[in-house]
């Protein structure tokens, strides 16, 4: 029994990484090996201001944290291949983490422009925003009627 709740475990973390960010840890397909130059991808991406741009502070940490930890158990085992089952599950969990964490920031960063027209004018203006601010800008505007804040001025931004 204990076999296949261990089978189903790794199992289940060996198929979840498919679902991860472009340049999320899959240390399953490389089995370990190329992990190097997947932090590398990471570092850059999380530097670069754009793809991880919603990612906070504390995710961030968290992140790096996390890469640590993988690179630590790694450099123990020498691969994944060696590594007794316990701390391979261990090693897949901090995968989990880092590739949600890196997941949403990536959703979230993400850039829509859209095209609207304002009020009392023909003229269409552009937009563009991350998916974040978009999602902070209504749930602001929710709590504003919420409260009785909400004026014309506010509404039009001006």
């Amino acid at each position: 029994m204990k076999a296949f709740v261990l089978g189903s475990v790794l199992l289940g973390c060996f198929l979840v990484p498919l679902h991860a960010a472009e340049n999320a840890v899959d240390l399953e397909a490389s089995r370990g090996a190329d992990f190097a130059s997947q932090r590398a991808a990471i570092a850059r991406d999380l530097a670069d201001g754009e793809t991880y741009a919603e990612l906070s502070a504390e995710a961030r940490v968290e992140v790096n944290a996390g890469l640590d930890a993988m690179q630590r158990m790694l450099d123990d085992a020498g691969s994944v291949d060696a590594m007794p089952p316990p701390q391979r599950v261990a090693l897949f969990n901090t995968q989990e983490q880092v590739n949600a964490l890196l997941t949403q920031a990536a959703k979230d960063s993400r850039r829509v422009c859209t095209r609207e027209r304002r009020v009392g004018s023909n003229f269409v203006v552009s937009s563009c925003q991350t998916v974040a601010e978009q999602r902070r800008q209504r749930e602001a505007g929710a709590d504003a009627l919420r409260q009785g804040t909400l004026t014309p001025a506010s509404v039009l931004g001006d």
